[in-house]
C-alpha cells in the first residue's frame, strides 16, 4: 500500500478495526509519519493516538490486511 491519505478511515479485512489516519508528516523523501487513532475516538479531543514511521504502517496494513474505507 501506498502512503496513507489523512483524514481517511481504513478497515480490517475482517471488518473489526476502522482506524483513522489524522496527518501524514513527509520527513524526507524515504521516510514519513503517520498519526492514527482508533475511528470512533477520531472525535474525542481527550483521547490518545499513535504516531507511526512509514515502516510500522506498512507492517499495521499487512497484519491486519487495512484498506481504506469507501
Amino acid at each position: 500500500m501506498d502512503k496513507p491519505v489523512p483524514q481517511t478511515t481504513y478497515v480490517s479485512s475482517d471488518k473489526l478495526m476502522r482506524i483513522f489516519v489524522e496527518s501524514v508528516s513527509q520527513v524526507d523523501d524515504d521516510f514519513y509519519l503517520v498519526s492514527i487513532i482508533d475511528e470512533p475516538s477520531k472525535d474525542d479531543m481527550y483521547a490518545d493516538g499513535d504516531e507511526l514511521t512509514n515502516s510500522e504502517w506498512r507492517d499495521l496494513v499487512k497484519q491486519f490486511g487495512l484498506e481504506r474505507a469507501e
